[in-house]
């Protein structure tokens, strides 16, 4: 009788031990995925920084050939610094839902008003042809890149952490130790169209 109280009693420790190491790996795993999500995201911020430093010289590269647009030219410049800030401000903070909508709200007008920069640069050839417009269009170009891949990356984590933090059991544990949803970062790429490129004057013999 004994024996067999002592056993049962050695079952359910072995149980409850099994059932901490579990929940001891998975809360691990949890904070590990969280953690890739938040590495992710501060290379989202970093590109979209470096994004962002470009436009006060594409502004002032601008502004030589487009003096009648003014208020396009300072709607770059006011909406890029804008969103640096805030991305900077985010750097410091904890990944939240409500920062990365306000960050995709920024970015948006953003991209908006290099877009209408940009369609607005199409009626100023010498402009297009210029070798700082041909130079920032390239770097421009790459920083797009750049940030769509950071962005690819970042929301590839999150899908991967959210799947995780739903999957029962895993859902229990996520629920008790506050582990929320990730939100996704979606914007659209400015399409920078190719700088035309310098015209030569006819040969003389």
């Amino acid at each position: 009788m004994f024996g067999a109280a002592m056993l049962i009693g050695l079952v359910l420790a072995g149980a409850i031990l099994l059932g901490l190491l579990w929940a001891l790996a998975s809360y691990n795993g949890l904070v590990a995925a969280r953690a890739e999500c938040a590495e992710t995201f501060a290379e989202v911020l970093l590109r979209l920084r470096m994004r962002g430093e470009l436009m006060p010289a594409l502004v002032e590269t601008a502004r030589g050939h487009m003096r009648h647009e003014r208020e396009t030219l300072e709607g770059v410049k006011a909406a890029a610094q804008e969103a640096v800030a805030l991305g900077r401000a985010l750097g410091a903070q904890t990944l939240d839902a409500s920062g990365v909508q306000r960050l995709q709200l920024a970015e948006a007008v953003v991209n908006g008003a290099v877009g209408r920069l940009l369609a607005i640069s199409e009626a100023y050839p010498e402009l297009r042809a210029s070798p700082n417009m041909v130079r920032i269009s390239a770097e421009l170009a790459f920083a797009e890149n750049q940030v769509s891949l950071a962005r690819q990356a970042y929301n590839e984590r999150v899908q991967r952490y959210n799947t995780l933090r739903a999957t029962m059991p895993l859902a229990l544990l996520a629920g008790a130790f506050g582990f929320k949803e990730a939100p996704v970062f979606e914007t659209d790429v400015v399409p920078v169209p190719p700088p035309q490129a310098p015209r030569l004057g006819p040969m003389r013999a």
